[in-house]
């Protein structure tokens, strides 16, 4: 009997922003049993943060540029509350894939970080 190893993440509504369609998927598919996942490109996101919907966390995945990085942190601070922004990231420094807080919420993130399995980078 398969039980569901990752913690159910209440009325949580993630939306996370893809460059590369494979990254976002396999971050979404770590996720799905966790939480209400959304998964869009970059201009999709935007319009959909700025339209208002209603989303707990926001997580960016890499490969952003500044311009887009820049007008998804745009949108996501003209909403009221504003998200939790987590960005996945890939670096030497710390060593390995990590997500960084990018901005806090009164959204508990270590809920998101336990499902995913990924240390959070100081």
């Amino acid at each position: 009997m398969a039980t569901n190893p990752l913690p159910r993440l209440a009325n949580a509504s993630l939306l996370i922003v893809y460059v590369n369609s494979t990254v976002g998927v396999a971050l979404a598919q770590r996720l799905f049993d966790a939480s209400e996942v959304s998964i869009a490109p970059v201009a999709e996101a935007i319009d959909v943060l700025r339209g208002g919907s209603r989303h707990d966390v926001v997580m960016l995945c890499p490969y952003l540029a500044a311009d887009e990085r820049h007008a998804l942190l745009a949108a996501c601070d003209s909403r009221t509350p504003a998200p939790t922004v987590l960005e996945v990231a890939d670096s030497v420094e710390p060593p390995g894939p990590h997500v960084r807080m990018i901005r806090a919420s009164s959204f508990d993130a270590n809920r998101v970080l336990a499902a995913l399995a990924l240390p959070l980078a100081a």
